[in-house]
């Protein structure tokens, strides 16, 4: 029996299995042909569930800039769900740079009444030369930073891990 999962845009996002009818919606229901399966289906119903939550995952992508931020939010098959973009503010040496993005995946996250769980982590391009160990930044001078402990910062405001790389990479 084919299995038919659909997501919220009537988008087909699974295959087949045997005796097992699946229909998405608000939510999932599982149906077992016969009384036989029961145990079976209790096995393949939290093995499909896993599956269909972590397809349900995001991954944030951040390109910083100068003078803009763009924000993305990208499902695991690298599918962008929503994009926006913030003024990067490079006041204070650019102080308030991973509050701001912060607080703009959480607002993005409220208008879209999604939690943050939703978030695996954030992929970061920034300019200048990145110490990829660590996340931080030897030198960006558009920004103002230097020795700037960019991963650890953005780690702290946005409680996601995070991985910091160059803009050009």
């Amino acid at each position: 029996t084919p299995i038919v999962i659909t997501n919220s845009d009537k988008q087909t996002i699974f295959g087949k299995m045997s005796d097992t009818t699946v229909v998405a919606g608000e939510s999932i229901l599982f149906r077992t042909e016969t009384k036989e399966k029961e145990e079976a289906k209790g096995k393949t119903e939290k093995k499909l569930i896993k599956r269909v939550r972590m397809m349900e995952k995001w991954l944030m992508g951040v390109d910083l800039g100068g003078t803009t931020t763009k924000l993305a939010l990208i499902n695991l098959y690298g599918e962008i769900i929503h994009k926006w973009e913030i003024s990067t503010d490079i006041s204070e040496n650019g102080k308030f740079i991973t509050m701001n993005i912060a607080k703009a995946i959480d607002a993005k996250l409220v208008e879209l009444n999604e939690p943050k769980s939703k978030i695996v982590g954030i992929g970061m391009g920034a300019p200048g030369p990145v110490k990829f160990v660590n996340g931080s930044i030897y030198e960006a001078i558009n920004i103002g930073w230097k020795d700037y402990p960019l991963k650890d910062l953005l780690e702290v405001e946005t409680s996601l891990p995070a991985v910091i790389d160059n803009d050009a990479n």
